[in-house]
């Protein structure tokens, strides 16, 4: 019984760390998570920032050119919901 539970204890550790092994991303894995995230996470806040100067110095233009040209308006706040384009929406403003 002593035999068995050693054996099977040494075969489920072999096959834990042979998966590990065998995995090409764990050794990098979160490292390169890690870079990746940064410059995902960088991007947004670079438009903020962008977006908040624009509101700051009262540039329209510069405002609209942060807007992708295939974005939407989407109005939740009234009775009558609807969204419209982008363009339409910064030409009513």
């Amino acid at each position: 019984m002593n035999k068995r539970l050693v054996f099977l204890s040494l075969l489920f550790l072999g096959s834990f760390k042979s998966t590990k092994a065998n995995n090409q991303n764990y050794k990098n894995h979160i490292k390169i998570e890690t870079q990746k995230d940064s410059i995902r996470l960088a991007q947004p806040d670079r438009y903020w920032d962008k977006y908040a100067e624009a509101v700051k110095e009262g540039d329209f233009e510069g405002l609209k050119s942060l807007y992708h040209n295939d974005a939407l308006l989407v109005k939740t706040a009234s009775v009558i919901r609807t969204s419209i384009p982008i363009d339409k929406a910064l030409a009513e403003w």
